[in-house]
């Protein structure tokens, strides 16, 4: 009898442990996909936090995403060079870069479009997801405010309450600049482009050309090919100062892109994609969630913990009567 409650006592560990290991850490609990989602954009200032009113802001559903926070993409961004795993903040705010340069030279629709009101907030109800949230250029006396691109997470986790908040509300940098001068010569300004290739050991799958875009507003300003012969870089002179410029590249097959902006040059990206499969994928901190709480193992672990215990009693009474 002992050796058959030490198998059985063994064997209820092993279990344990192999659930343990099984289960997911969802430390917020599970996301309804259903429920809506009150989401703010509050546009200030950065200096003394004045709200800004007036300012179009459009949002882009970039990813659908589960109850267990996984992420797939939609539709419209299936299709583009880009990667949602293993991105820390300045990752996700690269992505949100370049995903803004392809929504512009592709004209896709948004999810919701509209303007702060006179307190410099806009409110909208989306489903829960990953978006990609564009602001516009907005003037206001001497002042001209440009708001950054960002990517959001719709629920956004609560750490302090562990929990999901459907109700939230972001803040996104507005970068003031002086309007341009009267001057014409003063008004003008240039803008660089620099190709950079992550593909060691691969260069025999690189294309001898790419194509990338300029972009004015929303809209394809020019069209250039860079390559081997320009060192893979080209610069626009002569553009006009008060107008949004960016650089979009079109797809490369193989590799992920990353576009980025310092001072007046746009740096493209391009790294050999990994061969993995294209499952669903889960994000990563700080800026989104990454994982949260399984509640349903809960009562078989308990069941299995009260049987050791009895298990355990029972060997204890066996010792004492050896």
């Amino acid at each position: 009898m002992k050796k058959i409650l030490n198998q059985v006592f063994c064997l209820l560990i092993l279990c344990v442990l192999i659930t343990a290991i099984a289960i997911p850490a969802y430390a917020a609990g599970v996301i309804d996909p259903d429920q809506d989602v009150e989401f703010t954009i509050s546009y200030q200032t950065q200096n003394d936090g004045v709200p800004i009113p007036g300012a179009k802001f459009e949002l882009y559903r970039v990813a659908d995403v589960d109850a267990y926070a996984r992420m797939t993409l939609t539709d419209d961004f299936s299709g583009y060079p880009i990667r949602l795993d293993d991105l820390d903040q300045a990752g996700w705010d690269v992505l949100a870069t370049t995903l803004k340069g392809h929504v512009w030279a592709d004209s896709l629709t948004p999810e919701v479009s509209g303007e702060t009101g006179a307190d410099g907030c806009m409110t909208c109800t989306l489903k829960p997801g990953l978006y990609l949230v564009i602001g516009y250029r907005r003037t206001i006396g001497e002042y001209t405010y440009s708001a950054t691109p960002f990517l959001v997470f719709m629920p956004e986790e609560n750490l302090e309450k562990n929990t999901w908040d459907y109700t939230i509300t972001a803040y996104p940098k507005a970068a003031g600049e002086n309007n341009p001068s009267d001057d014409p010569d003063e008004r003008l300004i240039t803008r660089k482009v620099l190709k950079i290739w992550d593909d060691a050991g691969k260069e025999s799958g690189r294309p001898k050309e790419i194509t990338v875009q300029l972009m004015c507003d929303g809209r394809v300003y020019e069209t250039v090919v860079l390559n081997a012969d320009n060192n893979w870089r080209y610069a626009w002179d002569n553009l006009e100062q008060d107008h949004d410029w960016l650089v979009t590249e079109k797809a490369v097959n193989g590799y992920t892109q990353a576009i980025t902006q310092e001072g007046i040059t746009f740096t493209v990206k391009n790294t050999v994609t990994p061969e993995t499969p294209a499952d669903p994928v889960k994000p990563s901190d700080p800026t989104l969630p990454q994982t949260g709480l399984l509640w349903w193992p809960v009562l078989p672990l308990v069941v299995v913990g009260l049987l050791l215990i009895v298990i355990g009693l029972f060997r204890r009474k066996g010792g004492e009567r050896d």
